[in-house]
């Protein structure tokens, strides 16, 4: 296949196609000999049949190019009540929910402290915040809405600390994160919009390049 038609390069070709002409970014500026993973998540939330049919064929066009770079990968995931082996010529794995002493261990393991309290209070107390503990990335989101409100309690939460569903769980994460980061924030580098954006697309190759080999630090101010 010709080097114009490789993923890496088609990824290069896509985002010049959201710069202006005085923003375009050069092959020779970037590193594209890298490997790839892609992560599509929530497959079954497309609802449109029309749309489910369409993503469907595109991952399986993106999966074909995967195939002629060595190493790049792509991961689909979607509920397993949803998936009807439609790529059931690759591998598929099902993930299961995490048990009580799972969700125990992560708690110890993230707060450094003694959660029984904690878990006894915030967790067995609601199924529904229970129910979504057992899902890893929603506990790991519980983990750091517990670690900022211990730190800013001194040690004491709230009772019904958590939100009852994953809408407002998620909510109040950001606006948490929102909150640290505004604290942190000095004065403001004005950028024009087409250097920007310029800049963003430089920076997530400079990542993928450096974070390929573990290495990468936050670019000097």
């Amino acid at each position: 296949e010709s080097p114009e038609k490789t993923l890496s390069n088609i990824i290069l070709t896509t985002i010049n196609n959201k710069l202006d002409d005085s923003s375009q970014i050069t092959i020779d500026e970037v590193s594209l000999s890298n490997d790839f993973s892609f992560l599509f998540d929530g497959l079954d939330e497309i609802t449109d049949y029309e749309s489910y049919n369409l993503a469907i064929e595109q991952l399986q066009d993106l999966l074909s190019k995967i195939r002629n770079e060595e190493g790049s990968k792509v991961i689909i995931s979607c509920r397993s009540h949803d998936y009807h082996d439609i790529f059931s010529q690759y591998y598929s794995y099902e993930l299961n929910e995490l048990e009580d002493f799972q969700i125990k261990n992560y708690l110890n393991d993230f707060l450094k402290i003694d959660i029984d309290k904690i878990f006894e209070e915030q967790f067995e107390q609601s199924n529904k915040v229970l129910v979504m503990a057992r899902i890893p990335f929603l506990l790991h989101i519980m983990a750091c809405i517990i670690e900022k409100h211990l730190n800013e309690n001194t040690g004491n939460l709230q009772p019904q600390l958590l939100p009852q569903n994953k809408g407002a769980l998620i909510k109040q994460f950001v606006e948490d994160i929102c909150s640290d980061q505004s604290k942190l924030t000095t004065n403001t580098i004005r950028v024009p919009s087409n250097q920007r954006n310029r800049l963003l697309s430089l920076f997530a190759f400079d990542m993928l390049d450096c974070g390929n080999r573990g290495e990468y630090t936050c670019p000097a101010k």
